[in-house]
């Protein structure tokens, strides 16, 4: 029932609609108004509020305008449930631009304030929630997105990957795929070497090309429309080029560095990555485990231990600053940490002893396969068990093998126990003191230090050798276990006395195995190699120095052949850019810079000067001292006869 006249749907033809030439419906005509309101009481002297909102639609014919209207009549009764705000797309991401040598690398993780406010604060009504970013190559400076070619998504991982959106199409709504994400997960810089407008496989020094860098987020409110926003695109002009004369960036976009810990015991995993060349300033970096609040951990052993749970900082040792605030975000995965030194920094550690995650890293040779469990066995738990518990063991080991199982490589010498029929592996005897082809080693800290390996193979097997060799078969039992006591030539006494294999409960095992591997298990050159996983104490540090932008004052002894002026370096700038220029004889110089206005903001040079090649550095001030304004600037020097104007953008 309803008190509105033509409340039902043309395009479906259905309820009560207008021209049908019923009772209730007039025949077909021209239609200029149909007023509907109500219904409401008005008392004398009441007031009310009224709200008048339009919505028009334009389709292919009459009845399919009638549903693009519908479709835009949602989006003004949003407005209206959400008395009138109106969702904003997220923040435009703050890229800083390196313009290199054939290639041009763009990145929006630096600035942390920008990216938590894209990534981290929902835009309401709708409660849209960042997804992810678009990189995007565009023919001109005023193109918009319509004319663009998609570089690049970067999009978190969750449920959502191609992102549609309700749009009339032909005076149809239909869901348009407007999104293509692909799970990627979230990467803050890109690196652009291929023109995609032109199809070109590279890009051409002193040649402009047009970038922009989107964010964009979807709604999580069921129904709510638009199903996603995407921020305006700011259009980049960009030039890749040569360094200038007299500069030189010593590394390169996607260069590691390794941190050295230089004090502590931890285990660390680092992903520093040279993001911005241009930006790097040669300083040195530290990174140091900064404790956190008191944390009393209680182990199943019936063990408690007191710890804390560690934070780390990074600082810049060269400014005696602090880079990364002291955090726990410890991951070294491409979301994490671009700083605005030019590098992007992960750290994976542990911050505490976790009971169950003891081994960091386990490295070994091809094809192995472990045996009810993907982890060695920690402290001898549960494995014939040793002196030491799974929180005390805090070293790492390497096996080097020197050759195949049966090849007549010399290693050291391994005690050796015989599982058989009647003993079982629980009582296997101990059989000898034999050669191995390979060498046990503690590694812990950098140092080596050769130790014991014990092992149990059994009789009869078709590896019976008195050789530790992983088989293919579960039941020749080649079980292996390294000792954290210093390696003896000769057997030590207390193994030579002993019965079976359950002596091993009175000796400091390390770690434990009971693998599957192919035949040969291994060979020469394999190593297998075990990081504990020690937790952070505040005598950790590990650091490292990048190599910053190198500029001289003359580049080089030879004299230049002809007048030149280079492209300032970096373009655009902020808040300061280099200009290079060669003079092939002394010569009066000046060297001024211009608004576009031609007026003259600043004289950087005015004197006579030397052959050669020569730097000059402007600050973005004027000749009084002020900082000037973004925009396009000019500069132009002249020497002797020789004139030349290059233009350079500055972007605050």
């Amino acid at each position: 029932n309803t008190k509105f006249m033509m409340s039902g749907d043309p395009v479906t033809h259905t309820g009560f609609i207008d021209g049908l030439g019923t009772n209730y419906s007039l025949l077909p005509g021209d239609r200029r108004m149909l007023l509907n309101s109500g219904p409401f009481t008005l008392a004398p002297g009441d007031t009310q509020e009224v709200y008048v909102g339009f919505a028009v639609g334009l389709g292919a014919d009459r009845l399919s305008s009638i549903s693009v209207m519908k479709f835009n009549d949602q989006f003004v009764q949003n407005t209206l449930d959400a008395l009138f705000q109106v969702p904003k797309p997220p923040p435009n991401p703050h890229v800083v631009i390196a313009e290199l040598d054939q290639r041009i690398v763009l990145e929006w993780g630096s600035d942390a304030t920008t990216v938590n406010n894209i990534e981290n604060k929902p835009a309401e009504p709708g409660h849209y929630m960042f997804e992810g970013y678009n990189v995007y190559q565009l023919p001109a400076s005023n193109s918009s997105l319509r004319d663009a070619k998609r570089l690049a998504t970067y999009d978190l991982i969750d449920d959502v990957s191609v992102v549609t959106d309700l749009q009339p199409v032909s005076g149809l709504i239909l869901p348009v795929p407007v999104q293509f994400g692909t799970n990627s997960g979230i990467t803050r810089y890109f690196e652009f070497t291929k023109d995609m407008v032109k199809n070109v496989g590279q890009i051409y020094n002193g040649q402009e090309y047009y970038l922009a860098v989107t964010a964009y987020s979807i709604a999580t409110v069921k129904g709510y429309l638009p199903q996603q926003l995407e921020s305006t695109p700011i259009v980049l002009t960009v030039i890749p080029h040569k360094s200038a004369m007299g500069t030189g960036t010593p590394s390169a976009f996607g260069d590691t560095i390794l941190p050295a810990h230089v004090t502590g015991s931890a285990w660390g995993k680092f992903n520093v990555k040279i993001i911005n060349p241009l930006a790097l300033t040669g300083d040195t970096y530290q990174v140091q485990a900064v404790n956190g609040p008191a944390k009393k951990i209680i182990l199943s052993t019936g063990d408690t231990l007191n710890a804390f749970d560690m934070k780390y900082q990074l600082m810049d040792l060269t400014k005696n600053k602090v880079v990364i605030a002291p955090n726990q975000n410890f991951g070294i995965d491409p979301s994490n940490i671009i700083v605005p030194d030019g590098f992007q920094f992960g750290f994976q550690a542990k911050p505490y002893y976790l009971e169950g995650n003891e081994v960091a890293d386990f490295t070994y040779p091809p094809g192995w396969a472990q045996v009810n469990q993907l982890a060695p066995y920690v402290g001898g738990a549960a494995f014939f068990p040793g002196t030491l518990k799974p929180f005390q063991v805090t070293k790492d080991v390497e096996i080097d093998f020197l050759g195949t199982p049966h090849s007549k490589a010399v290693g050291q010498k391994a005690y050796d126990f015989i599982r058989t029929a009647t003993s079982g592996s629980g009582g296997a005897p101990y059989g000898g003191f034999f050669t191995q082809p390979f060498t046990v080693w503690d590694i812990t800290g950098g140092k080596r230090r050769q130790i014991d390996f014990a092992f149990m193979e059994a009789n009869p097997s078709t590896v019976f050798d008195s050789v530790w060799a992983p088989s293919t078969t579960s039941g020749d039992r080649e079980y292996g276990w390294i000792i954290d006591q210093d390696y003896t030539p000769a057997a030590k006494a207390f193994y030579t006395a002993t019965s079976n294999v359950n002596s091993l409960a009175g000796v400091p095992v390390l770690y434990a195995f009971w693998v599957l591997g192919p035949n040969p298990a291994y060979k020469a050159g394999d190593k297998l190699i075990i990081h504990a996983s020690v937790a952070l104490g505040t005598d950790d540090k590990w650091t490292f120095t990048t190599d910053g932008r190198q500029v001289t004052g003359v580049a080089s002894s030879s004299v230049p052949q002809q007048f030149s002026l280079d492209q300032n370096y970096p373009n655009p700038f902020n808040p300061s850019t280099t200009i290079a220029f060669s003079l092939p004889h002394p010569a009066d110089v000046s060297l001024k810079i211009y608004n576009v206005l031609g007026q003259e903001i600043a004289t950087l040079i005015e004197e006579k000067m030397g052959d050669g090649i020569h730097i000059k550095v402007w600050n973005g001030t004027n000749r009084s001292g002020q900082v000037v304004a973004s925009g396009v600037y000019f500069y132009r020097l002249q020497a002797g006869d020789f004139v030349e104007t290059k233009k350079m953008i500055l972007l605050r």
